[in-house]
């Protein structure tokens, strides 16, 4: 009879807390994406307030990316063709013009979104922002949205369990 007891509180011990790992994962994920999309909006407005057209803009962005400590970090005219890029040949990349973030900063001066990379093959997240003479400074960062932050809190998970199955 105590065993039964024991393993159905053991189990329900183990529901609440995977319920509990959820339900905060979400949380942690929403607050982290908020604070990525402000880190990454604030990056690219200094940026574009320090980008003048006249510069050699693949290498501008080069530039950005190395200060913005690794951060992807692309140029884009006002009619949406790739100037510069600090990942890739920036030469070979398509038009930027329908890009989610590149028309939301058409219409509000800043545009986020995230979606996967056509050329990373990763979910990114995108701030762009509009300079002063119409183009466009991009920055992005890797999202690893819900599935890494259920990752991130899966040892305190094993650790509140152990804790719960020893009291």
């Amino acid at each position: 009879m105590k065993q039964k007891i024991f393993q159905g509180t053991a189990a329900s011990l183990c529901v609440g807390l995977l319920v509990a790992l959820l339900l905060f994962a979400l949380v942690f994920d929403i607050k982290n994406t908020e604070s990525a999309k402000r880190s990454l909006e604030q990056t690219a407005s200094a940026m574009a307030l320090r980008y003048t057209p006249t510069e050699d803009a693949d290498a501008a962005a080069r530039a950005f990316s190395n200060a913005a400590k690794g951060l992807r970090v692309t140029i884009i005219a006002a009619d949406g063709t790739v100037l510069g890029d600090s990942e890739t040949d920036y030469k070979t990349m398509e038009n930027h013009a329908q890009r989610e973030e590149i028309k939301a900063a058409q219409a509000a001066r800043v545009g986020i979104s995230v979606r996967a990379s056509a050329t990373l093959s990763q979910k990114m997240i995108y701030a762009a922002v509009r300079t002063q003479n119409g183009d466009y400074v991009r920055t992005a960062g890797v999202y690893g949205g819900f599935l890494q932050s259920v990752t991130m809190l899966l040892p305190w998970l094993f650790v509140a369990a152990g804790i719960a199955l020893f009291m």
